[in-house]
């Protein structure tokens, strides 16, 4: 059975958005890892001039201060792009569309570039959970065959997972902001 509205949508445009999707995470990535290798040059330049001791603290206070901005401005997009989960997660519960979780997976999959690994494991822990409420939503809508008990057990696993998801992402919420803080200039 397809979804309400789904049959209005034609097969080339579906292709289309996952294409288009696939370009922004491809593109998304590849920037992505051309910031990482500016900041790493800029931290190898910081830790070189150290040594030979031809900076002075303003000089290295103004190179950190830019590896820091830079690594920021990519950690706010993946940010902003947690932010919209949320709130899809929130608004729609388990009714929100496989293309936008796509995107958002893609920019979550740049999270380990810019911050710890338990922030990216987590963020990516809460895409797969929506990913498995997405799963569980299309089986309670379409159950082809199962009995009774078996969608009484669906949905109580939804409504679980959901809860789950939810005091997931709220925590997320609260480490990523204490992640984006940024702190005074090194010297």
């Amino acid at each position: 059975m397809q979804e309400a509205g789904s049959a209005d949508i034609p097969t080339w445009l579906t292709v289309a958005v996952a294409v288009a999707t696939i370009l922004a995470a491809y593109f998304a990535a590849r920037s992505a890892r051309h910031a990482h290798k500016q900041a790493i040059a800029a931290q190898d330049a910081v830790a070189e001039a150290q040594k030979q001791g031809a900076l002075n603290k303003a000089q290295l206070v103004e190179l950190r201060r830019q590896s820091d901005i830079s690594l920021h401005t990519h950690r706010l997009d993946i940010y902003k792009a947690f932010l919209e989960y949320r709130f899809e997660i929130k608004a729609k519960a388990s009714s929100f569309s496989r293309e936008k979780l796509w995107a958002y997976y893609a920019q979550a999959r740049l999270a380990e570039f810019y911050f710890d690994p338990e922030i990216s494991t987590a963020l990516n822990s809460a895409i797969d959970q929506g990913l498995q409420l997405q799963t569980l939503s299309d089986r309670i809508k379409d159950p082809q065959g199962a009995d009774r008990d078996e969608i009484t057990k669906w949905r109580k696993e939804s409504s679980d997972l959901y809860r789950v998801l939810d005091d997931t992402l709220d925590t997320l919420d609260a480490d990523l902001r204490r992640a984006l803080r940024l702190l005074p200039p090194r010297i």
